[in-house]
């Protein structure tokens, strides 16, 4: 076990903090790359630490966001990982919520809710909030260990945060209404006021000046489905071979994507610059946003952040009616859904967007008043503060919480 601490004061059984403070442990599988990671970093960022006395534990070691939360002051272990179920680090849990003695225990991430829930389970200590922020794969209710571990995980928990209504909707479709689900939406924070130009940022990643660009972003992953996007440059580079396309992003899928644009005659179209820091602030050099993540029955993404952060940067997007992407963006009114995800269909609307500027400038205005309404990362953080304090009994405290 690693700690990731300059003090390493975090298994000490006099932590700081004062008790009068709730104290909450949260508890995340991975701190990579990622929507998740992002939208508990910002939550971290902007809890009211002064009235919260927070520690973190990573059911890894290493990842893009150790640093950023070392940052911001909040104490963080890593620990070793050996295996998919793992004895030492469900002990090494128990054993920090022992002596940390949380009030709450919050856990993101499908893996680190089952530790979670036996660690809590265990110690019989604090109250237990888990997420669930996608569709559970497959292979985590196939089993008959894991349909048994995530019955009694999500049972017993006394909130289950999903990040829109859909997620909450196959929850209790699976679990039934003895699950305590709610919905908080994922936040997004405004951009920085000192923006490059969008030719300028072009310029800077090596495309055309002054000629249209269609772009999509996210991990270079099956769920994806950034195959059916390279269908897409195909269709529409007949009919307007000036528009430049762009894949941000890596993964094990990147190799066979670049194949794949070879053979589809386009790989002179569409640039695949990989994994950029902070890619949201490349995304005003887009002219149209485009999401194909291909959700299936029992599987795929909850709540997108790249469209919430193309929304924000007032991009008209053309995107998959998948998960809650339809309870954040309406049809028609900031972008595209697409029903079927066919390479005709999302042609036929994002042509119809290049051909008319006043139509995407419209939609682009509308998706950056929606988020700005109703997605902040204030608005999150707030809405998770209620949620601790109701937990813990304590209206009181929660007076100004809305």
């Amino acid at each position: 076990m690693r700690i990731y601490s300059p003090k390493r004061a975090f298994l000490k059984q006099n932590c700081p903090g004062s008790r009068k403070n709730p104290r909450i442990l949260y508890v995340i599988g991975s701190l990579d790359v990622g929507g998740t990671e992002k939208q508990f970093y910002l939550l971290l960022k902007h809890l009211d630490r002064f009235r919260f006395d927070c520690r973190v534990v990573c059911l890894d070691e290493g990842g893009y966001w150790i640093e950023r939360i070392r940052n911001l002051g909040i104490e963080l272990v890593g620990l070793q990982r050996k295996g998919s179920y793992d004895v030492n680090r469900l002990a090494s849990l128990a054993l920090i919520i022992r002596r940390f003695r949380p009030d709450i225990v919050h856990s993101f991430q499908p893996h680190a809710n089952v530790y979670a829930g036996l660690a809590t389970l265990i110690t019989r200590t604090g109250r237990l909030i888990v997420s669930c922020r996608s569709y559970l794969p497959p292979e985590r209710l196939q089993k008959p260990i894991n349909r048994f571990l995530n019955r009694i995980i999500y049972g017993r928990a006394d909130a289950v945060v999903c990040n829109c209504h859909a997620l909450k909707r196959d929850l209790i479709k699976r679990f039934g209404n003895r699950v305590s689900a709610r919905v908080i939406f994922n936040g997004i924070e405004a951009p920085e006021s000192f923006r490059l130009s969008k030719e300028a940022l072009r310029q800077a990643i090596g495309l055309v000046p002054n000629r249209p660009v269609v772009g999509t972003a996210g991990r270079l992953v099956p769920i994806k489905n950034q195959r059916l996007f390279i269908d897409i440059i195909a269709r529409i580079s007949r009919i307007r071979p000036d528009v430049q396309f762009m894949i941000i992003g890596d993964g094990p899928l990147k190799t066979s994507l670049q194949a794949y644009a070879v053979k589809r005659q386009v790989a002179h179209a569409v640039t695949f610059p990989g994994q950029l820091p902070d890619a949201q602030q490349w995304f005003p050099m887009f002219d149209v946003f485009v999401l194909t993540t291909a959700n299936g029955d029992a599987q795929g993404e909850g709540f997108p952040n790249v469209v919430m952060e193309a929304m924000m940067n007032r991009i008209a997007c053309v995107v998959s009616k998948a998960g809650g992407t339809a309870e954040l963006l309406p049809d028609r009114e900031a972008g595209y859904l697409i029903d079927t995800p066919s390479s005709d269909t999302y042609a036929r609307y994002i042509l119809s967007l290049l051909e008319n500027a006043t139509l995407r400038e419209e939609m682009g205005r509308r998706a950056g008043e929606i988020i700005m309404q109703k997605y902040s990362a204030w608005k999150m953080k707030t809405q998770y503060q209620t949620l601790y304090y109701s937990l813990l009994n304590d209206a009181s405290v929660a007076g100004g919480e809305t």
